[in-house]
């Protein structure tokens, strides 16, 4: 009997180390967010991060913003290579509006957008590619900093009663930032609103996340 109990211990004990964190609060913003980053992920050749089996060996961070009314949106992607390395890429994808454009608007917009971004990938309506402008970035060091900011024990907003939506309802007027989180035995998702006016500290995660990778260009 001792030896089953202990044998049951061990069991439950390697199994909690593989988590998938959930805040306690109503993170149906974070959710809604995310499921619309699908077909950018599949466009840019990448595995959908929250459906990777938890205990994969793989260490990555990906950091979307836009979430509005803007038509090119943003990714960057840290990531941790074979050999133990940091690198990283910026990627874009939009989804433009063609059908209240006139072909003179459409021409302009893709010639603008590929003079800064290498074609990856379409998947359905998406479009992706990898911003070209970004080569020097410091992926290393984001990564670094990122850490220190303890970035894998960021509350999602919904942990936050202060960002509370009063009338549950999910608002795509203003910018967002949204955090994918995994490394073997762990996924964490993680969303903010980014909002310059919230000067207090617990207001300004999605703030300090982009001054990292901005510092770092």
């Amino acid at each position: 009997m001792r030896i089953a109990f202990l044998l049951v211990c061990f069991m439950l004990s390697a199994c909690s180390d593989y988590r998938r964190i959930e805040p306690d609060g109503d993170r149906s913003s974070t959710d809604f967010f995310v499921s619309t980053t699908d077909n950018a992920a599949k466009a840019a050749n990448l595995p959908i991060l929250r459906e990777v089996p938890l205990d994969e060996e793989l260490t990555e961070i990906r950091i979307w913003v836009g979430f509005g009314p803007m038509i090119i949106q943003s990714m960057y992607r840290i990531y941790k290579l074979d050999n133990g390395q940091i690198d990283g890429e910026h990627i874009w994808h939009f989804d433009p509006p063609l059908e209240y454009w006139t072909k003179e608007e459409a021409d302009e917009f893709y010639q603008e957008t590929y003079e800064d971004c290498n074609t990856i990938g379409v998947f359905q309506e998406t479009e992706s590619c990898k911003v070209n402008f970004d080569n020097n970035t410091n992926w290393d060091n984001i990564y670094k900093d990122l850490n220190k900011y303890d970035i894998w024990n960021m509350p999602d907003s919904s942990e936050i009663p202060e960002l509370q939506n009063k009338d549950g309802l999910v608002y795509v007027d203003g910018m967002s930032i949204v955090i994918e989180l995994k490394k073997k035995g762990l996924y964490r998702l993680i969303g903010h609103k980014m909002n310059p006016a919230h000067m207090d500290k617990k207001y300004h995660y999605a703030r300090e996340i982009m001054n990292i990778i901005i510092k770092n260009k």
